[in-house]
């Protein structure tokens, strides 16, 4: 893999993920509230993919970067204040496209299946999705 250029270290107008968890004693409903909330702010992009973590009150979220704007917004927590916050540039996602190329070849070349195949089970599937201000659909 090639190392990064001085465009994309200047740049860096690609996806983003951004780690967050929650301060200690926070209910995990409370925490799935706020980042999705936080997602939910669209002048930090496009969000491509979330989740939260069921072991620990925290989330991971994917956004599109497309200009200097929405990345200097990464580095603000918004209604994550007081959180432990890590977002990092995506080297093989330049866009929500290519996040979605980069998993369909990660399926494919290490399990030998494709995105478009669906779920090897359902086993474990969520029968909900979060919204924005905690409710659900």
């Amino acid at each position: 893999m090639p190392e990064p250029t001085r465009s994309d270290e200047g740049t860096q107008l690609c996806c983003h993920l951004v780690y967050a968890l929650a301060p200690d004693g926070m209910s995990r409903k409370e925490a799935d509230n706020l980042f999705n909330d936080y997602v939910a702010q669209v002048e930090r992009g496009v969000v491509v993919h979330h989740d939260h973590f069921i072991d620990r009150a925290g989330a991971f979220a994917v956004f599109e970067i497309t200009d200097e704007a929405q990345k200097a917004m990464l580095a603000q927590p918004g209604p994550l204040d007081g959180w432990t916050i890590a977002a990092h540039p995506l080297v093989f996602s330049p866009d929500g496209a290519g996040f979605f190329m980069q998993a369909d070849s990660t399926l494919r070349h290490f399990r030998s299946t494709r995105l478009d195949q669906g779920p090897v089970a359902e086993k474990g599937s969520h029968s909900y999705a979060l919204v924005p201000g905690g409710g659900s659909y």
